[in-house]
């Protein structure tokens, strides 16, 4: 019987990111997990037609990453969405960029998850 695990925090609620680049979240070793419920959560969004990209990148030695193929969907608005992660090896992070030319776009946001957890 698998249980569930810990709450895992890739980018911090309440994290703020303007239009600067990709930006890099938390990295966890993920290596006890099964699967992962990751959520995007987009608490306020502001400026002129921002847009926000989060991808998942996986690493099995926190120094090379490579993308896992998993995204949520680019948004632009307050919105809330769910992910699942699965074949990730041992370290996970999520992965933040302010899109579209929006030079003065500005998100507030979170990325967690819930690790799933072999018995």
């Amino acid at each position: 019987m698998a249980r569930v695990g810990l709450e895992i925090e890739f980018f911090a609620s309440a994290e703020q990111l303007e239009a600067t680049g990709a930006v890099n979240g938390t990295a966890i070793d993920c290596s006890v997990f099964k699967e992962i419920a990751a959520v995007l959560s987009v608490t306020a969004a502001a400026g002129t037609a921002p847009t926000l990209n989060v991808k998942f990148q996986v690493s099995n030695d926190n120094a090379i990453w490579a993308d896992l193929g998993v995204a949520f969907t680019e948004t632009a608005v307050v919105s809330t969405e769910h992910k699942g992660l699965t074949n990730f090896g041992k370290w996970v992070r999520a992965v933040a960029l302010v899109g579209s030319g929006a030079a003065n776009g500005v998100f507030t946001f979170s990325v967690t998850g819930r690790g799933k957890m072999s018995p």
